[in-house]
């Protein structure tokens, strides 16, 4: 801009010369801070992909067809026996889950007997 300050006194060919390569050089300066913001997004995409396939893996969800096929894993716990008496708080309790699906555990309500606890649990 200031270049064209003191272009003033020169001819108009020189100008538009002038004009059309600043031109040229913003249009590259824009198109290449877009190409970036381009990359910077898909990038940004890919992971944001990749972070809800993991989560899907995580808590288990399907696409619509596979969820029609598959039926939520229903878990009995009936009780125990044999136990120890070694609990320092409260009594027998047991937990279920899916390995690396945290989302999927089930946990049983705290017995009063201490050795042959009987849950009769039935996740719903």
């Amino acid at each position: 801009v200031e270049q064209l300050h003191k272009m003033k006194s020169q001819d108009d060919h020189t100008m538009l010369v002038f004009i059309k390569a600043y031109l040229q050089e913003v249009r590259l300066n824009v198109s290449d801070q877009m190409h970036l913001m381009q990359e910077c997004v898909q990038k940004d995409l890919k992971e944001l992909l990749l972070a809800t396939r993991s989560l899907d893996m995580q808590i288990g969800t399907t696409s619509d067809c596979a969820r029609d096929a598959i039926r939520p894993l229903q878990v009995g716990i009936e009780g125990a026996t044999g136990l120890q008496n070694s609990f320092e708080k409260g009594g027998p309790y047991c937990v279920c889950e899916v390995v690396g699906k945290p989302l999927t555990k089930v946990q049983t309500s705290v017995s009063t007997d201490s050795e042959s606890p009987c849950w009769n649990f039935q996740n719903s």
